[in-house]
C-alpha cells in the first residue's frame, strides 16, 4: 500500500517531481528497501521502474521532540468543562496509608529505610513530631552490608536521632517484617551478623519511657472479597468501569476483555483453540490446586505440568503459573520424595597419580 500510494503521488505531481529533487521522509523500511535494491525482481522491479524517472532521495525521519506533546493534546482534548488532573490518579500514599489518628496513636513517629545496590549502601530516617513537623537525616555506609543490615543501621540512626531530641514516647514504623519480629522476640535470630544489631536496637528501645511499638507499614492486598475478574466482568456485562481508575487502566481492561466471554453470570477465558476456560477466584483456585496436586490421582507433578493439567480440566485464573510454582515449592512430600541431585556443586578436576619417590 505504501509503494502504491507513492507511485500514485508521483504520477499526480509529475510536473513538480520531474524538475526538482524530492526528499522522501518515511519510517517504512520497505520503501527504503526498494531504493537500495540493485537488482530487484518481481513486483519490486516494477515499483522501481515507475519511480526511477524521478530524482527521489530516501531520508530517515528524525525524532520530533514536540510530537509527544501534540499526541498527548490530541488524545486529551480540553472542552468547556475541563476535569482537574488529579482525578485521573488514585489516592495512593507513599509508604503508608493512614486514617484519622486516635489519642493512643498520636505522638512522635519514626520512619526509616535502608538501600543497598552496586553503587553503595545508604540509610535514611524521618522523625515526625506530634505537631506534624519533620526531621530528616541520611547517611552513606562505608562498608559492605546486606539489605537487612542496612535496615538495622537505618533503625539505629532513627533511634539515636530520637534520643538526641529527648523523645520519651516513640512509635517505630518499618516495612521490614524481619526487623520487627526480631526486635519483639517473636522470631529467632540465626544470622551472626544480625545478632549484634538486634541487641543494640533492644537496648536503645529500653531507654524510652515506654517501649517503642513497631508495626509494618506496607499495604496488604485488598480484602473486599472481590474476584480478580470483577472489572472485566463489569465491562462485558454493563460496559462500565470501576470507580476512580485511570485512562491506561481503562485501555488495559478493554484489551483484556477481548479474550473473555460472559455467559449469563459465568466468565470464561478464550484460548487460541477457541476453547472456553471457566474463570475462578483465589479461594477456588487454592482448593483446586491442592485437589489436583495431592488428592485424587495427584502424582505431585511440578509447577509447569500442574498448570497444564488445570488448563486441560477447563479452569483458568490470571496468576495460575506463579501460584502453582509457589505451591509446589511448599509441598512437604515433594521436597522429601523428589529426585536427588547428585551433580557435585563444583566442577571435578582430574588428578594425576603421583610419581614414586626415588630411593
Amino acid at each position: 500500500m505504501t509503494c502504491c500510494a507513492l507511485s500514485w503521488v508521483s504520477q499526480k505531481l509529475r510536473h513538480y517531481m520531474a524538475s526538482y529533487m524530492t526528499h522522501l521522509i518515511s519510517r517504512m523500511d520497505p520503501v527504503r528497501y526498494i531504493f537500495c535494491q540493485h537488482m530487484p525482481i518481481g513486483k519490486l522491479a516494477k515499483w522501481q521502474m515507475l519511480l526511477t524517472e524521478f530524482d527521489i532521495q530516501y531520508v530517515m525521519q528524525k525524532a520530533v521532540k514536540g510530537q509527544a506533546l501534540v499526541d498527548l493534546l490530541a488524545r486529551s482534548p480540553v472542552d468547556d468543562n475541563p476535569v482537574p488532573l488529579w482525578t485521573y490518579f488514585l489516592d495512593d500514599e507513599i509508604l503508608t496509608i493512614e486514617g484519622e489518628e486516635s489519642e493512643d496513636e498520636s505522638g512522635w513517629k519514626i520512619y526509616f529505610n535502608g538501600v543497598v545496590n552496586f553503587k553503595g549502601s545508604g540509610i535514611r530516617a524521618v522523625l515526625v513530631s506530634d505537631s506534624g513537623q519533620y526531621y530528616a537525616v541520611a547517611a552513606k555506609l562505608s562498608f559492605n552490608c546486606t539489605n537487612n543490615m542496612a535496615e538495622y543501621e537505618a533503625c539505629i540512626l532513627g533511634l539515636c536521632l530520637s534520643l538526641d531530641m529527648d523523645v520519651k514516647d516513640l512509635q517505630v514504623i518499618s516495612d521490614s517484617d524481619l526487623l520487627i519480629y526480631h526486635v519483639q522476640g517473636e522470631w529467632a535470630t540465626k544470622n551472626e551478623k544480625i545478632i549484634p544489631y538486634v541487641g543494640l536496637v533492644q537496648r536503645l528501645a529500653d531507654r524510652f519511657q515506654e517501649r517503642s511499638t513497631a508495626r509494618c507499614a506496607f499495604v496488604e492486598a485488598e480484602t473486599d472479597e472481590k474476584p480478580w475478574y470483577v472489572d472485566i466482568k463489569m465491562f462485558l456485562e454493563k460496559g462500565e468501569y470501576l470507580e476512580r481508575i485511570t485512562l491506561n487502566q481503562k485501555r488495559t481492561i478493554r484489551k483484556l476483555a477481548n479474550g473473555f466471554f460472559l455467559n449469563k453470570n459465568v466468565l470464561y477465558k478464550r484460548t487460541l483453540n477457541l476453547e472456553l476456560l471457566r474463570c475462578i477466584d483465589s479461594v477456588e483456585a487454592t482448593k483446586f490446586i491442592e485437589e489436583v496436586h495431592t488428592r485424587t490421582c495427584g502424582p505431585h507433578m511440578n509447577g509447569f505440568v500442574l498448570v497444564k493439567k488445570i488448563l486441560r480440566t477447563g479452569y483458568y485464573w490470571m496468576t495460575m503459573e506463579n501460584d502453582c510454582s509457589k505451591f509446589v515449592k511448599k509441598c512437604h512430600k515433594c521436597q522429601i520424595h523428589r529426585d536427588l541431585i547428585k551433580v557435585p556443586p563444583t566442577e571435578l578436576n582430574v588428578m594425576m597419580s603421583p610419581w614414586p619417590f626415588d630411593a
